[in-house]
C-alpha cells in the first residue's frame, strides 16, 4: 500500500513539473517571438532610411513598404533575395506559407501616410510603421524615424487608445 501510494505522489509530481515547464515554455516562446517582431520593424526603419531618396514618395502604407522590399532584395536581373527571417511579417501573425514577394497584401505591417520628399524632413519622432491590427493580443509596435520602436498597450484591437490614434495619424494600411 505505502508503494503504490509512493509511485502516485512521483506521477503527480512529475506531472505538475511537466505542466510548470510547458506553461513557461509557451511564454518564453510567445516573448521571443515578440521580441522577434520588434526588430523587424527595426531593419524595416533601417532599410527605409537607406532608401528614402529613391523611394515613390506617392505610395504609402504597405504600397511604401513594398518599395522598400523591392529597393532591398529584388535584383536587376528579377530575382528576389528575401531572408528567410521574413522581415516584413509579424513572426505572431498565423502565416501557412512564406509571404510572397511580390504581394503587397503579404506584409503584416502598417506604413507611413504621407512620404516626404526626403527623410530629413520628416521628424525623427513620426510613426513609420506599426503592427497591423491583430497581428499580437499583447498589444503593439510602433516604429519611428529614428528607428526606436515604442511598445503600445493592447487597446490596438479596438485602436482606442490615446497612444494608438496618436500613432495611426500617420500611418495607413
Amino acid at each position: 500500500m505505502k508503494a503504490g501510494l509512493k509511485i502516485a505522489l512521483a506521477a503527480g509530481g512529475i506531472a505538475v513539473a511537466v505542466a510548470v515547464l510547458v506553461v513557461l515554455y509557451a511564454g518564453a516562446r510567445r516573448r521571443a517571438l515578440l521580441s522577434h517582431c520588434r526588430n523587424n520593424l527595426r531593419h524595416l526603419g533601417g532599410l527605409a532610411v537607406r532608401n528614402w531618396e529613391n523611394l515613390d514618395k506617392q505610395k504609402a502604407g504597405r504600397l511604401f513598404w513594398q518599395e522598400i522590399r523591392e529597393a532591398q532584395y529584388h535584383s536587376l536581373d528579377g530575382k528576389w533575395s528575401v531572408p528567410p527571417t521574413q522581415p516584413f511579417t509579424c513572426p505572431l501573425a498565423d502565416h501557412p506559407a512564406p509571404a510572397n514577394p511580390e504581394d503587397p497584401a503579404s506584409i503584416d505591417y502598417l506604413g507611413p501616410r504621407t512620404v516626404r520628399k526626403s527623410a530629413r524632413e520628416t521628424p525623427k519622432g513620426d510613426s513609420i510603421g506599426a503592427d497591423r491590427p491583430g497581428n499580437h493580443s499583447s498589444g503593439g509596435h510602433v516604429l519611428r524615424l529614428d528607428t526606436s520602436v515604442d511598445d503600445l498597450p493592447p487597446v490596438i484591437l479596438p485602436m482606442n487608445g490615446e497612444a494608438w490614434q496618436e500613432a495611426l495619424k500617420g500611418l495607413k494600411e
